[in-house]
């Protein structure tokens, strides 16, 4: 039985994975978080996006809050991320043992999707200046 640690945040425009918060996967669920709106609609994504019937899943812990734990039926941890994770172009790959940097780039700032990671953030500017 897998036991994925997953971060919710209720109320977004599309139901998508949008990478890693630490050692949980961020996901972001049109549905609210009133009434387990929100935890019926992660177990219904979640089973989508894994292929696994949405009875072989359970929220373990954290039923009202936006950290929780999913229990998994016939599947690995590690496999059950690493699925989620692919869904999402921009995630950044899960920490190494050592502590390296992921490939492509420094420690830290994940980068722009695409551009292999790592780097400095982008500035808080006003961006580009235009022509006049």
């Amino acid at each position: 039985m897998a036991r994925l640690r997953v971060r919710v945040s209720p109320g977004a425009a599309a139901d998508r994975v949008t990478g890693r918060k630490g050692d949980e996967i961020a996901v972001s669920l049109t549905a609210p978080p009133v009434d387990g709106r929100a935890n019926r609609a992660l177990l219904r994504f979640l089973a989508k996006a894994l292929d696994v019937r949405a009875g072989d899943m359970e929220i373990a812990t954290g039923l009202s809050a936006r950290s929780k734990t999913v229990s998994i039926e016939g599947m690995d941890g590690e496999e059950a991320a690493a699925r989620l994770l692919a869904l999402c172009p921009g995630a950044v790959p899960a920490p190494t043992a050592g502590g390296a940097a992921p490939a492509g780039g420094k420690a830290g700032w994940p980068g722009r999707a695409g551009d292999g990671g790592g780097g400095d953030p982008p500035s808080r500017g006003r961006g580009v200046a235009r022509r006049r």
